[in-house]
């Protein structure tokens, strides 16, 4: 397998260059051809995101637990609500926004944000998020994002949301700190 990384070049013969040896790299790899497919959308307007009234980049926090309070497998607590607030849209839109796990892995089993390792940090513990009407956010799933619908242009539209602590099934949970950090991906329709 080649790997060729280019460099965008503004004088013609290095483009010519370029080109020949991207061509001779793909004559050279056989009877294995290449298919490489490059997709994406170029929308007008964006939208602004507003965590709970301010900024995009807002912490969210959580009050402290006993770990008796997540003695059951599977068991949830300390529920605190959120609003993400989509600002500045264009008008007649449909918004799906969901959360990613661009900066914390997620559990595929539970759907969960994972909490983060080390001797500080609480085992067995995973951050839940659930809509308005109490159904779960599954991290990276397109099925279960929350849809926003833009009636007008640059009007605000909030939704609530809530993420709690969840106790996995690997075992007791044990005391420490809970850090889990979630990216949101928003898609337009």
């Amino acid at each position: 397998m080649q790997v060729i990384t280019l460099n965008v070049a503004k004088k013609r013969n290095r483009a010519m260059t370029l080109l020949m040896l991207l061509l001779s790299a793909t004559a050279s790899a056989g009877d294995y051809p290449i298919t490489v497919n490059f997709s994406g959308e170029y929308v007008t307007e964006t939208c602004e995101i507003k965590i709970n009234g301010s900024g995009s980049n807002e912490a969210v926090t959580l009050p402290r637990l006993t770990t008796a309070a997540l003695s059951n497998s599977g068991g949830e607590g300390g529920k605190t609500g959120f609003t993400v607030t989509l600002a500045e849209c264009p008008g007649f839109t449909s918004v799906n926004l969901l959360f990613s796990s661009a900066y914390s892995p997620a559990d595929s089993a539970t759907g969960n944000l994972l909490n983060q390792t080390g001797n500080e940090y609480s085992r067995n513990v995973q951050l839940r998020i659930r809509k308005e009407d109490n159904s779960q956010i599954v991290i990276d799933d397109r099925n279960t994002a929350q849809q926003y619908r833009i009636w007008f242009a640059n009007t605000p539209v909030t939704h609530q949301f809530y993420v709690s602590y969840f106790s996995d099934n690997s075992g007791p949970v044990t005391a420490g700190k809970v850090h889990a950090i979630a990216g949101i991906t928003v898609d337009y329709h």
